[in-house]
């Protein structure tokens, strides 16, 4: 025998608070349509010192007034913190050796990649020294923090 299914009517309760529910649902899927349009016009929500970026301040005078370094000074002063670390090594350790060698291998096509010592090079010749001045000012840890964290350089 075939059983048939039986459904069970809705009681107003039941219906009711499935009624809510769907609102409930559609008023959260408005919410967050305005929200996204909201984002898109570039209304963004982060506050610093009071300003939006609705107030069009431009980010070098915010960075100023908070005495925040530009990003590219912090990282070039990281960089020389680590080849400070790196000459005051000993001459046998691994680090040392695998930063001081060139590995062989075929040349790929374009333009060579930078190597991380070139970039040092090109910061100790922005800032008017030589690779070996350098090398020599990173053996004495106190000279070679005063230059690297020298803020007019």
């Amino acid at each position: 025998m075939e059983e048939k299914k039986q459904y069970t009517a809705l009681t107003i309760d039941r219906a009711a608070f499935l009624l809510l529910r769907v609102k409930k649902a559609f008023k959260k899927k408005k919410l967050q349509k305005k929200e996204r349009e909201k984002n898109k016009k570039g209304i963004d929500k982060q506050v610093i010192e009071g300003k939006t970026r609705h107030d069009r301040i431009p980010n070098v005078n915010i960075r100023l007034s908070l005495k925040q370094e530009r990003i590219g000074k912090y990282i070039e002063r990281k960089k020389l913190r680590w080849f400070g670390h790196l000459v005051r090594k000993e001459e046998n350790t691994i680090l040392k050796k695998n930063t001081e060698s060139s590995r062989i291998q075929r040349k790929k096509r374009g333009r060579p990649r930078k190597k991380w010592i070139q970039g040092i090079e090109e910061i100790g010749n922005v800032r008017g020294m030589t690779m070996t001045e350098m090398r020599k000012l990173a053996r004495d840890r106190k000279a070679w923090k005063d230059w690297t964290s020298d803020p007019t350089l």
